[in-house]
């Protein structure tokens, strides 16, 4: 397979890592996403009439809003521990610093980046920071750098699974998933995504 073929793939599966991380936090096949979805309708509206929730500004008029009414609002220590490890995480990504980036990930993504390593005859065997690195290899250095210029606003959760809401350069909006682990929040997707 020839190197441009290889960097389609890893691209493809780099793809599909982003893509799993946001179906395993948003819950599993019972009537906890059910019920989520239903307070978040509530919370929705709530917002909309202006409770105060900091993820309130991030509502977008008419469109998808299950991120941002996702779970309930932490609170302000929940969202400065979670933003401690985020703003850490993304800025390792931006310094291409790979091991000190895989630190500060969810377990089940760790897992799934080896597992994909496993698939691969040039990472098979590397640790995460060095299939992380090899998946980012092809990536422009615009989209590595850190889009969390102001830390992070709010922060939507629901049981140990949650997103964290922010604003990035020139009013950009973003978000990031978040798992806790041993009651530490850690990253459970491989970038931010800026909502639409």
């Amino acid at each position: 397979m020839g190197g441009t073929a290889v960097k389609k793939l890893f691209a493809l599966a780099l793809f599909a890592l982003l893509v799993a991380g946001f179906a395993a936090c948003g819950g599993g096949d019972d009537s906890s996403s059910t019920q989520s979805t239903a307070s978040g309708n509530e919370k929705q509206a709530g917002a909309d009439s202006g409770s105060g929730e900091a993820s309130a500004e991030f509502l977008t008029p008419g469109g998808d809003n299950s991120i941002q009414t996702y779970g309930e609002e932490a609170d302000s220590d929940e969202l400065a521990a979670a933003e401690e490890v985020i703003v850490a995480y993304l800025g390792a990504r931006a310094k291409a610093d790979w091991e000190a980036s895989c630190k500060y990930l969810a377990k089940t993504l760790q897992k799934r980046v080896k597992q994909l390593s496993e698939t691969s005859p040039e990472l098979k065997g590397k640790a995460c920071g060095a299939v992380i690195g090899a998946l980012s290899a092809g990536l422009p250095k615009s989209a590595l750098s850190s889009p969390a210029v102001n830390g992070i606003a709010a922060l939507r959760v629901h049981d140990d699974h949650g997103f964290a809401l922010f604003h990035g350069p020139k009013g950009a909006e973003f978000f990031v998933s978040v798992e806790k682990e041993d009651g530490e929040w850690k990253v459970s997707s491989l970038t931010a995504s800026e909502f639409p």
